[in-house]
């Protein structure tokens, strides 16, 4: 003690922990003034010391934490830079691809022209140039694609870059449909199922067709047919009377359109149940003519021999011995016909069977539930109607 006064307070003076430790049993009343004050300057500077030891200890994990946390951002960072550069790659390659496929549709047209003037040099190089840029087209989709589908894996929470995917694998289907690459098509939707976390994109796809008409003069009629391959691959045109392949919200648009323009008054979806009566009647048989179905009375799978080649939709009224007791064609085979569900609101079925199915789908008393979605080249539609009030 007297070397700590000697030293002017010094803290190497003051006791240690194991001088500390044995110092507990001391009165602190018993003490003079200056081994009371030297006894706390020693616990105190115990205590600094015990502080100073647990502030190096968690020094260390917070600096590694720091530099842990460092190096995440920086590594962050860089896969954004990263990401950037493939979404602004994938963006230069797309307006070149445009540029192209509109440069490619611009020649086509003018070859078309030159040919109809009689100009085929100048409409064969022309044409031939605008096949050059077509084919160039599928190759830089495809690099588009990559880079951004590269962008994706390093930041797969990127949504708008899901969108972004999911619209090019969209346009590369349908330019490889324009192609009649239909495998290519169909391994492009597939991927895009992926993506599409909406359907918004795959409702495009399925989307019907629309045909608009101007003829002239104004007012004259049109036909639609169709060619049909016969014996000796000889080919005749038919008449188109039975449109397949089509899904609910088709079915509805069409008998909506034929209620607006006045064509077929309060037209809709036929009702299961009064479906199911017009097939029928009222004796409970099985079939529209009886309680047997033979492959010359309708269109179903042993038709024709379930040959793949020969089978498919007939023209209506091919086989006039299914009629029904009404009088109504093909309610026992040809296609399915949407129907409006009779026991479940929103639900929609579809009646019939078809040229794909056997004699048990072909019952009148069959019904199957079907996903509005569903289109399938099997599939059709039967109008009814509400009488005027």
């Amino acid at each position: 003690m007297r070397e700590w006064e000697r030293l002017g307070g010094a803290d190497e003076a003051l006791w240690s922990g194991r001088q500390l430790s044995e110092a507990q049993g001391l009165e602190v009343a018993e003490l003079t003034g200056v081994e009371a004050t030297f006894l706390a300057a020693s616990r105190l500077a115990r205590r600094r010391s015990r502080l100073r030891r647990a502030g190096l200890l968690l020094a260390v994990p917070l600096a590694l934490l720091c530099g842990w946390s460092a190096l995440a951002l920086h590594a962050r960072q860089e896969r954004l830079q990263q990401v950037e550069a493939r979404v602004a790659e994938a963006r230069r390659l797309l307006a070149e691809v445009r540029s192209r496929q509109a440069e490619a549709a611009r020649l086509g047209q003018e070859a078309f022209a030159l040919f109809d003037r009689q100009e085929r040099s100048e409409a064969e190089q022309r044409w031939t140039r605008a096949l050059q840029l077509s084919a160039e087209l599928q190759p830089r989709f495809g690099q588009a694609a990559q880079e951004l589908e590269t962008a994706l894996l390093l930041d797969p929470q990127r949504q708008e870059l899901r969108g972004q995917f999911a619209d090019l694998l969209l346009e590369r289907a349908l330019l490889a449909e324009s192609r009649h690459a239909g495998q290519e098509a169909e391994e492009l939707l597939q991927r895009l199922s992926l993506y599409d976390d909406s359907g918004v994109r795959r409702r495009r796809w399925a989307a019907p067709g629309t045909l608009t008409l101007a003829p002239r003069p104004a007012g004259a009629s049109v036909t639609l047919q169709r060619f049909v391959a016969g014996d000796r691959r000889r080919f005749r045109l038919e008449p188109v009377q039975r449109v397949t392949g089509i899904a609910l919200a088709d079915a509805q648009a069409y008998v909506a359109w034929l209620a607006a323009s006045g064509r077929v008054p309060r037209a809709r979806l036929c009702r299961e149940l009064e479906w199911e009566q017009a097939a029928r009647g009222a004796d409970g048989r099985e079939y529209p003519h009886g309680d047997e179905l033979a492959p010359e009375e309708a269109n179903f799978d042993d038709t024709y021999a379930r040959e793949p080649l020969a089978m498919g939709p007939d023209e209506v009224g091919a086989h006039p011995a299914s009629q029904s007791p009404f009088g109504l064609q093909d309610m026992a085979g040809n296609v399915w016909e949407w129907t409006s569900s009779s026991l479940a609101a929103g639900e929609y079925t579809t009646r019939g069977g078809s040229w794909y199915f056997g004699t048990n789908s072909a019952r009148a008393s069959d019904r199957e539930v079907t996903e509005p979605s569903f289109r399938d080249v099997s599939v059709g539609l039967r109008v009814c109607a509400d009488l005027p009030p």
